[in-house]
């Protein structure tokens, strides 16, 4: 029974709500291109992209309210009224020490970062909507897609931090329980088609585990580094490459207590940073040398133009006759 309640309950936000709010941008982009910015406007003729805000409020759910972090502003959902994708991202920040957008200097409590840059991207679509009306390119939605690619691609972060979080639960027998099995399930079913398009062995693994319920085939600890493995090339489109080991974060438990390590985002080598600064240093002083060419160039018309000018003036046959 509780494998069946949490696989209904997850699965009505993560599968159902999560490609909704991607269809509502999508849907604010199509009216974007045919040059009906309030063609799903309530009001006719009214000023809201509507679509785009459906997104949002889709993503934010109405429990939330109007204040930045939720209804109880850097304590969001702790009385337990939040529902929807941004309480799931508030929710695992605490699982994973990624509250770090407030300045309170607590990782374990406040804004979460994935709510964060979330937010900021859909304030980003909504302007570049906006100033795309009044553009007459061919191209002028193209940014507004991209925005939605980047949102697609955050939005998994909360999803990839609950599979990590049920894969070291359940990754002993003694806590294979209904209910964790069942919330393994739930996210991984949102994750596998991300993670399956980057490396379908890694997704594989994943697959044995939650859907199979075959925890011998592959081991936790290879699954979790398989999956690790995929985060730089994890996501949609031009979102792809946002994800970094920072935002998943490590596993902590409510101590909170480090219990499972994650993936450390890799640091440019010395030679590297080197060639980084010998390459900015080059472009730098190309630069240099070229607007000093084109200086030397341009002075030496206008000296020659100049020279020329005065010759001309002193020249005998244009010297005025003394009366």
């Amino acid at each position: 029974m509780d494998f069946r309640k949490e696989v209904i309950q997850k699965g009505i936000v993560y599968l159902n709500v999560f490609p909704y709010v991607i269809w509502e941008m999508q849907d604010a982009i199509n009216d974007c291109i045919d040059g009906q910015l309030t063609a799903n406007d309530g009001t006719p003729g009214g000023n809201s992209v509507q679509a785009w805000d459906e997104a949002v409020a889709f993503y934010t759910g109405s429990a939330e309210g109007k204040n930045k972090g939720g209804n109880n502003g850097l304590k969001s959902c702790s009385d337990g009224k939040c529902y929807l994708q941004f309480m799931l991202a508030d929710k695992r920040y605490k699982n994973f020490g990624t509250c770090t957008a407030d300045n309170d200097g607590d990782a374990f409590s406040g804004y979460s970062k994935a709510n964060d840059e979330i937010f900021a991207l859909f304030q980003q679509g909504e302007r570049e909507i906006v100033q795309a009306q009044s553009s007459t390119s061919a191209t002028k939605c193209a940014l507004p897609l991209i925005t939605m690619e980047k949102v697609t691609t955050k939005m998994l972060v909360p999803y990839i931090q609950g599979v990590m979080r049920y894969l070291y639960k359940t990754k002993d027998q003694g806590g294979r329980s209904a209910k964790q099995v069942g919330e393994l399930f739930a996210f991984a079913s949102v994750a596998l088609p991300f993670i399956n398009a980057v490396d379908p062995t890694a997704a594989t693994m994943l697959y044995k585990r939650a859907w199979d319920l075959d925890f011998d085939t592959y081991t936790y600890e290879e699954t979790k580094k398989a999956i690790e493995a995929t985060y730089p090339k994890l996501g949609h489109g031009e979102g792809i490459g946002t994800i970094t080991c920072a935002d998943i974060g490590h596993l902590y438990d409510s101590g909170p207590m480090l219990i499972a390590e994650g993936c450390y985002d890799p640091v440019p080598s010395k030679d590297e940073e080197d060639n980084s600064l010998a390459i900015a240093l080059g472009v730098t002083f190309g630069v240099l040398a070229l607007i000093a060419i084109a200086f030397a160039i341009y002075a030496a018309k206008k000296e020659r133009k100049t020279r020329l000018m005065y010759e001309n003036i002193l020249r005998p046959d244009k010297v005025p006759a003394v009366r």
